[in-house]
Formats: structure tokens, C-alpha cells, sequence
């Protein structure tokens, strides 16, 4: 059975709103997941959400989940079919914030943040700085979280609106305080002592765009950067142009120095 097909099989169900805003997400999720994650490992999901823990553990069995909590507290999935238990999502509680100590149960193997930075209301250097101090040394880093150099966001800007989610009066968790670009996040993962392995972007909403019009922007944007002789601005248009961005990165020192953690 695929991850796809076991998520559409199981309660609780996310419902029309999950298949919309989530299903793509947690399914590429997934994969990045069982690309960069080896077997065998003990592995921390920081507060992503049940639909997500379900997905990821389908798609790297051989690897030890823990999870801390998230909105929705802690579920059992079953399958509609047979009534039959297939995952139990049974969180920890964790408080995110930033004097946040390191999670319990260290050292880990790896641990995962998927769209978690966007709702933080304070530099995530210092909870980046706080999960490696979960990690064993060489220990990977992994996490998601919407791109605003994506297209999409470009797209808005270009017309005359805010090129990410911001939250209005009153502040709700649920929605985007900040979003980062991809020379931001790796600039907050070195100071906090990471080496970046791999960066991926990925158009996963549906408000994401697509055919012709993705093309066309594109196209022009890497043609931009050529007339202005910007490599940078060509590279990014080519390779980090989605609305999520993924990362992958090795645990490779301790957190720099306070005075120098990058501002955001």
C-alpha cells in the first residue's frame, strides 16, 4: 500500500480541507524523509502535526519515531476498511520557545521540523540552536517551510500584494508570523552549527502556480538574472523557485556566539 492510499484509508480523516492544503505537502514530506533518513535510526518529529508523523512513519519503516505535541494532541489511525489500528500518534509534550531547552531523550539520530519555523514569533536560530543540542554529533537536521522567493510569492509581490502569510490582529498560532528565503534558513543553520547537505523546493499548495504561467515566470526571472550578469538570481530561479523549501543538514558544531546569530 502506498502512503497515499493509506492516508486516504485511515481515520481520523484530514477531510476536503487536508486533501487541499495537505496531502501534497505530507506526501513529498515523505519522501524527502525516506531519501535523506538512513535505517536504523532514532529519530525526533518536533511538533508537525499526526497526518505528517503518519506519512513520514509509513515512508521509513526501519526508522524509530518519537514525536512531541502538536494542536491536536494524540490520535490512533485506523483503517475504515478492516477497523484495524495502523498508527498511533502519542506525542510528548514539548513547549517551543526561545529559551526552549533541548527536547528530552537525547541524543538523537536525527530530528524534523516541517512547517514549523513560518509560526515561530522569535529568531528560529535559537531553537535550531536548542535541537542540536539534541543531536548526537554528525546527527541530521531535517525541515520544511514555505519559500518567499517561490514564484508564487514573487507572483504576489509583482501585483501589488504581500508575498507571504502574515498574521493581523489579534496574533492566532495557526498563522505565519514570518516566512524565510532559502539564503536566510542557511545562513540561521551555520550559525546555529549545521552544514546544509541538501536544499530542495517543491509547489505543493494549490494556489502554487502551475503550466504555462510557472514557465513563463520562470523563464523570464533566469533571463533577468542573465542580463544583469546576477549568477545568484539565475541559480535561485532555476533550482529554489517552489513554495516550500526542504533541508537536509549535518550536525558539524555548536551554535555560534549570541552577537553573531543572524538577524530576521
Amino acid at each position: 500500500m502506498t502512503t497515499a492510499e493509506l492516508l486516504a484509508r485511515t481515520d481520523p480523516a484530514g477531510g476536503p480541507h487536508f486533501e487541499r492544503w495537505g496531502l501534497r505537502r505530507a506526501l513529498f514530506t515523505a519522501d524527502f524523509c525516506r531519501r535523506h533518513l538512513p535505517a536504523g535510526s532514532r529519530a525526533l518529529d518536533v511538533s508537525s502535526g499526526p497526518h505528517v508523523a503518519l506519512a513520514v512513519a509509513h515512508a521509513t519503516p526501519g526508522v524509530r519515531w518519537s514525536h512531541t505535541d502538536h494542536d491536536a494532541g494524540g490520535c490512533a489511525f485506523t483503517d475504515r476498511a478492516t477497523g484495524e489500528v495502523v498508527f498511533r500518534y502519542a506525542p510528548f509534550s514539548y513547549p517551543i520557545g526561545p529559551d526552549s531547552p533541548p527536547p528530552p531523550g537525547g541524543p538523537w539520530d536525527a530530528v524534523s521540523l516541517w512547517e514549523v519555523v513560518e509560526h515561530l514569533d522569535f529568531n528560529p536560530a535559537l531553537h535550531f540552536a536548542a535541537l542540536n543540542r539534541a543531536l548526537r554529533p554528525g546527527g541530521l537536521f531535517l525541515l520544511s517551510t514555505p519559500n518567499v522567493g517561490g514564484l508564487t510569492p514573487q507572483y504576489h509581490a509583482a501585483r501589488g500584494g504581500r508575498p507571504f502569510q502574515t498574521a493581523f490582529f489579534p496574533r492566532a498560532h495557526w498563522l505565519h508570523t514570518r516566512e524565510y528565503g532559502t539564503h536566510e534558513l542557511r545562513g540561521l543553520l551555520a550559525w546555529a552549527g549545521f552544514e546544509p547537505l541538501a536544499c530542495e523546493t517543491a509547489d505543493l499548495y494549490t494556489g502554487d502556480l502551475r503550466g504555462w504561467r510557472k514557465f513563463v515566470r520562470k523563464g523570464c526571472l533566469a533571463l533577468a538574472g542573465l542580463l544583469t550578469l546576477d549568477p545568484a538570481a539565475v541559480r535561485h530561479a532555476l533550482r529554489h523557485s517552489g513554495g516550500t523549501q526542504f533541508w537536509a543538514a549535518r550536525k558539524a558544531s555548536d551554535p555560534g556566539p549570541p552577537e553573531k546569530m543572524p538577524p530576521v
